[in-house]
């Protein structure tokens, strides 16, 4: 798992984050299974998520990119509370990455 912020790549970036977003919407799927209110869903992903795989297993080697995956993998898990804005949102930060990586 090697830390990666796609800079020139920016259907690898696309890809990536989408994956991100999947993650937590699978985990908050997973979670509601518990019987866990989605506020204590939202906080345990995004601090297992952070802990686990950007501080543990990638050792925050690119700051950026661990900032933008974690809210990415909260935006998953937000969406089940709010489905349209949560999408909206999402649509507009991946085409300005997209874009930022295009004018490169």
């Amino acid at each position: 798992m090697k830390s990666n912020d796609f800079a020139d790549d920016w259907y690898g970036w696309l890809t990536n984050q989408c994956g991100h977003i999947c993650l937590g919407l699978a985990l908050d799927v997973l979670m509601t299974e518990l019987g866990l209110p989605i506020w204590w869903r939202l906080g345990l992903v995004i601090v297992f998520y952070w802990l686990l795989i950007e501080v543990f297993a990638q050792r925050l080697r690119l700051w950026r990119d661990a900032i933008m995956d974690t809210a990415f993998v909260a935006a998953g898990v937000s969406f089940m509370l709010a489905p349209l804005p949560v999408a909206l949102i999402c649509a507009v930060l991946l085409g300005f990455g997209v874009a930022k990586r295009l004018i490169r």
